[in-house]
């Protein structure tokens, strides 16, 4: 048989264990409560904007997601998550109206008007992307950070690393850069874009609220719950 105190010692080493990687997985899990730019480029497919609704990678993982749920017993973090989850649903579901609604507002006012970038699938995508990344930055009432500038040799218009027109002259780059910029501020207004950049609001608050109330329990050791996993280790 074996000896009662050897297998509290046990138990209780396992679960010192179990408990140290809780700690650094919700330490890990606070670093995710970040979702991406909706609109930003992502090199990894070579396309502007989400392709899924963001969720952090750990609750992508049952039992990750499951440890995270019983160890983190505040009701107000899964109150703050419950709706950042729907605004990220939401911003998502929105996405394909605002990428509808630039692509009109590009073929109406630009591809009609400058026909030289229908040669170059990679440069109109590169147009209204940066277009709209701008164009989010202006509905959230900030300073687009990438600036315009000339391509290779003068000629063409790049705005940071994206070439948003190939074919253009030295002496057309104001005019293009001002057609652009222009596109941009027309996208903001649009109540599309303007929903999505007051439910991004929402996410990074929610985001705020959540990490500060999963370090404090950190920090607090308010993570003795039991889970699936250590249940039968909490049993004298």
């Amino acid at each position: 048989m074996v000896n009662s105190e050897m297998m509290l010692q046990i138990k209780k080493e396992r679960l010192d264990r179990h408990l140290e990687e809780v700690e650094r997985l919700i330490r890990e899990w606070i670093g995710q409560l970040s979702a991406p730019d909706p609109f930003a480029h992502y090199t990894s497919g070579h396309v502007w904007g989400w392709q899924s609704a963001y969720m952090p990678p750990l609750e992508q993982d049952p039992d990750s997601n499951h440890m995270l749920r019983r160890h983190l017993r505040s009701r107000a973090l899964w109150i703050h998550h419950s709706g950042w989850e729907r605004s990220l649903a939401r911003i998502y579901e929105l996405l394909p109206s605002a990428n509808e609604e630039a692509g009109r507002v590009w073929k109406e006012k630009i591809f009609a008007r400058r026909g030289s970038t229908a040669s170059n699938e990679e440069c109109n995508k590169n147009y209204i992307g940066t277009a709209l990344w701008q164009a989010f930055s202006l509905a959230l009432k900030k300073r687009p950070g990438i600036s315009y500038a000339h391509g290779e040799g003068g000629n063409g218009v790049r705005l940071g690393a994206y070439l948003i027109d190939p074919s253009a002259r030295a002496k057309d780059f104001g005019q293009i850069k001002a057609t652009h910029y222009r596109m941009s501020g027309a996208i903001s207004k649009l109540p599309v874009m303007r929903e999505i950049a007051r439910e991004w609001k929402q996410v990074l608050e929610s985001e705020g609220r959540m990490r500060t109330i999963a370090t404090r329990a950190v920090r607090s050791s308010d993570l003795l719950y039991p889970c699936r996993f250590c249940k039968h280790l909490w049993r004298v």
